[in-house]
């Protein structure tokens, strides 16, 4: 048997596949030929180093919250009620700078009352106030009523003893010191 006739394949280099090929468009030959030159080492460091300037894990220490472990998008702080903010707090019953995750539950522009120890936004029920702390010491229920200043939010934890807006010493939050949305993981 001949070998003669039989035609000889050419070995073409990579690019000029990517570059005849009609499957991609050019951003994606661009993406092709990126990835086919970036050693493997560098190009995970720099997926690593885009991770984490956008997102950061954070431990839940307290109860206030469900869940221990949460993922904080440090690219999302806009406001959205309802849903769970990692901010700092810079009251004098915590270090100060000390980052809390709390659920936002009023934003700038709403309306707090209270009656009693039942706070509303809007005319909902959000929260209701203690009357003692676990150390048995009387707590004062936030007697702010009136619109939610502007660059300020009204947080509350889920758990019963937390620590949040409901509470005078508390207060509202500043929405210059929310680090990002957090999302449980578990």
């Amino acid at each position: 048997m001949s070998t003669e006739n039989t035609p000889k394949l050419k070995a073409e280099p990579i690019l000029d596949i990517i570059n005849r090929s009609k499957e991609f468009n050019n951003d994606q030959k661009w993406w092709l030929r990126l990835c086919l030159f970036i050693p493997k080492p560098i190009m995970i460091t720099f997926v690593l180093m885009l991770w984490s300037s956008m997102f950061t894990f954070s431990i839940n220490e307290g109860h206030s919250m469900p869940g221990h472990l949460y993922v904080v998008n440090r690219m999302d702080k806009e406001l959205v009620k309802g849903e769970v903010y990692k901010f700092s707090y810079h009251g004098e019953h915590f270090i100060h700078g000390v980052l809390f995750t709390k659920k936002v539950v009023g934003v700038e522009g709403d309306v707090v009352s209270v009656k009693g120890r039942e706070i509303f936004i809007n005319g909902v029920s959000v929260a209701v106030a203690k009357e003692y702390s676990l150390a048995g010491k009387p707590l004062a229920v936030n007697s702010f009523q009136g619109v939610i200043p502007p660059y300020k939010f009204f947080y509350i934890g889920e758990h019963p003893d937390s620590f949040d807006s409901r509470y005078q010493m508390a207060g509202f939050g500043d929405t210059r010191d929310v680090a990002g949305r957090a999302y449980m993981l578990f």
